[in-house]
């Protein structure tokens, strides 16, 4: 069984925690908006009969806006990067970790259930929305 779902808007790393007095605190201050962006579309968009324990496969893409000094008049300027690449949006390894940690519950008991993970970074056109696609597969 097979579905996908899109979030929108720009995805958040879950990156580094700080130390506030004695409690740890994601540095990102727009990862909890983001997690509960990825879980509401993941549960509006999972079928009826979805069950939470079986292998899971993921495919994301993380679709981001270009930075306006990418384009000029008639577009895309020839030399921009192809692919976002810049601290700015965040590693692959730690956008995808956002992703599955806000999936705990909603599409499988445990993250520990994914046994295939591909994700991609890239940026969006000017007529689409910057986001994650995402496609899930039980195994």
């Amino acid at each position: 069984m097979t579905y996908e779902f899109l979030v929108l808007g720009k995805p958040a790393p879950q990156g580094s925690k700080r130390l506030l007095g004695t409690a740890l605190i994601e540095s990102s201050p727009s990862l909890k908006p983001w997690r509960t962006d990825c879980k509401m579309s993941a549960l509006q968009s999972r079928p009826s009969d979805w069950t939470l324990d079986q292998p899971i496969r993921i495919s994301v893409d993380f679709r981001f806006k270009r930075p306006k000094s990418h384009c000029n008049r008639s577009g895309v300027r020839p030399n921009a990067p192809r692919f976002p690449q810049t601290r700015s949006v965040g590693d692959v390894d730690k956008l995808s970790r956002a992703l599955l940690d806000s999936l705990d519950q909603v599409v499988y008991n445990d993250d520990s259930q994914v046994v295939s993970l591909n994700a991609t970074k890239s940026y969006c056109s000017d007529d689409e929305p910057q986001g994650a696609f995402v496609t899930i597969t039980q195994l």
